[in-house]
């Protein structure tokens, strides 16, 4: 079976980690599989995939269709961006057409039994693209009805695949309630359990040369602007009316990975915020890290802070697989992973204060961080393990191929 996935960039997200265990999982189970990956920007995704044995092109997005999205659409300044976006609508359709004509050739050459998209812009892609013959898969791992106008492209005018792959119950009945036609399952994302520490030194950003060591208190991820950095700013401000730097320290730790026009912080806006909190010494800034091994190991506590609802949560299942406890808004497919108070704490969505109060309940009691830790860890290895997915995941192509031979 020859296997082609297709993931806009070339950066190491969430949704691009989870895409490297499925890969993961196929060249260990089916060594004997063709297995592709076309992306459209260079990034340490494409060594990471080449060291699996994938064979990885890179097919350009042009910078006009690269920075499309719905998250730089809402209050004013969105307003003028869509009014831009509609004068550049001759330009950026024209510069689409090229794109897909290339894409057609490229997917022609490379002939796939199965295209299995990664990305909304590379679902719009496939969807637009005549002539594919190969059996078609879109990965959702976002929620579409907020994405109206990527919603309303896949709709309308995108041909559909043959088999929706969500990665949460949540994420699924989403998609469905707009296109409720479609073929789906879910399948959740996986990680790979860690049985040894990292060969990697430990990352030297989160250690500070104080008296005594703190318990290190970490936001991991990129810096999309629902992520909830200003809501966990606003949380490490409370805590520290309690906790002293001998007592806890805290850190973000991630960069701003993606294109799309007006979706994410830079950390300039971030580090603002803590000065006009009144705590720019409490909070570290750690950049973006590749190996996020060292992340997890070095830190204490993990926090989930999505403010919207989030359609899997990614970190949190890193967390618990380091054992770590973590604290969870608990919404969309969060509620799919973590029960409250037996191996996650969970907050309520949006409010400081209450994930202030979870955060310090975590510091106060090692004995709970080391049960909470336990229980996650358990968890993980039960449920979003690659052994638990792995005979779904490879069922699932065989039978996309039965069902239509």
């Amino acid at each position: 079976m020859r296997i082609l996935f297709l993931n806009p960039v070339g950066s190491l997200g969430g949704a691009e980690r989870s895409l490297i265990e499925v890969l993961s999982i196929l060249s260990e189970d089916r060594p004997e599989w063709v297995i592709g990956l076309i992306t459209g920007r260079d990034g340490p995704l494409v060594n990471e995939a080449k060291s699996l044995g994938v064979k990885v092109e890179i097919l350009s997005m042009p910078t006009g269709i690269e920075k499309i999205g719905d998250s730089g659409f809402s209050g004013q300044a969105g307003l003028w961006r869509l009014l831009l976006m509609a004068i550049l609508l001759p330009y950026k359709v024209c510069i689409l057409l090229i794109y897909l004509r290339r894409f057609a050739k490229k997917i022609q050459e490379i002939n796939p039994d199965v295209i299995h998209s990664n990305g909304f812009k590379f679902h719009v892609i496939l969807g637009l693209t005549r002539g594919v013959r190969s059996k078609t898969i879109w990965h959702a791992r976002d929620f579409i009805k907020s994405r109206k106008l990527v919603g309303q492209l896949l709709r309308a005018v995108c041909r559909k695949p043959n088999l929706l792959v969500a990665n949460s119950h949540a994420v699924e009945n989403d998609w469905k309630s707009l296109m409720p036609d479609l073929k789906s399952i879910v399948l959740y994302n996986t990680v790979a359990i860690p049985h040894k520490k990292s060969r990697e030194i430990p990352c030297e950003h989160f250690y500070r040369p104080i008296s005594d060591i703190p318990v290190k208190v970490g936001l991991v991820g990129s810096f999309a602007r629902w992520k909830g950095h200003k809501l966990f700013l606003e949380a490490v401000r409370i805590l520290t009316e309690e906790f002293s730097e001998n007592k806890a320290q805290f850190f973000i730790v991630g960069g701003p990975l993606y294109a799309t026009t007006g979706s994410q912080w830079t950390r300039i806006e971030l580090e603002r915020m803590a000065s006009s909190l009144g705590i720019t010494d409490r909070v570290v800034f750690v950049p973006h890290q590749t190996d996020v091994n060292s992340v997890y190991e070095c830190l204490d506590i993990i926090v989930h802070a999505s403010t919207k609802p989030e359609p899997f949560g990614r970190t949190i299942i890193e967390g618990m697989s380091y054992r770590k406890p973590v604290v969870a808004a608990m919404a969309g497919g969060v509620v799919e992973i973590i029960e409250d108070g037996k191996d996650a704490l969970a907050f309520q969505p949006g409010d400081s204060k209450d994930l202030a109060d979870k955060i310090g309940e975590v510091l106060r009691d090692q004995k709970l961080r080391i049960r909470i830790g336990e229980e996650g860890y358990q968890k993980v290895s039960k449920l979003f393990s690659r052994e638990s997915i792995r005979l779904k995941l490879v069922k699932m192509y065989e039978g996309l191929m039965e069902e239509h031979s």
